[in-house]
């Protein structure tokens, strides 16, 4: 008997590309990949909650005694005739560069607006910071304190109700 021979057709390597190798290979990439993300989705989650979120809240809570601390060691304000010092002595500010101070009795707030010298990082030149009076225990005493230096260096004291 004669031996036949039996051929491929024209383009069977291109189907055996696309259809046995290509396909399976584009799945298995697809899959790994979305396996590997997932791992490393549970590794950052894992990261987040033991590493990440006890930090924070132990920078929160270190901020917390820290400012508690200083609450009890610092007046609120403090008034002598040359500086006007605020926030448990964070802002201190001499009287020459304040340009006015105002009173807000409803919400027992008060800002005080100061002057800066212009520099390349800052546009402003006016800036102001807050005094939280809900918790002074002579509130009256600093307001009418403020007032009376106010008037004696020619500074404007606004009070506003809301």
């Amino acid at each position: 008997m004669e031996l036949l021979d039996f051929w491929n057709k024209e383009d069977t390597f291109m189907e055996f590309l696309g259809e046995d190798l290509i396909r399976p290979l584009l799945f298995g990439l697809a899959a790994s990949t979305l396996i590997l993300l997932l791992i490393a989705w549970v590794f950052d989650l894992v990261i987040f909650l033991l590493i990440f979120l006890p930090l924070s809240y132990l920078y929160i809570l270190i901020g917390l005694l820290r400012f508690r601390n200083k609450m009890k060691r610092l007046p609120l304000c403090r008034i002598s005739r040359d500086v006007l010092i605020l926030n448990y002595d964070q802002n201190v500010l001499p009287w020459d560069s304040i340009s006015r101070i105002v009173h807000n009795s409803s919400k027992k707030r008060m800002r005080v607006y100061y002057c800066q010298k212009k520099t390349r990082f800052s546009l402003l030149k006016d800036r102001c910071t807050g005094l939280d009076l809900k918790w002074a225990a002579d509130r009256n005493g600093l307001i009418n304190a403020l007032k009376r230096i106010a008037e004696d260096n020619n500074i404007p004291f606004e009070e506003f109700v809301d």
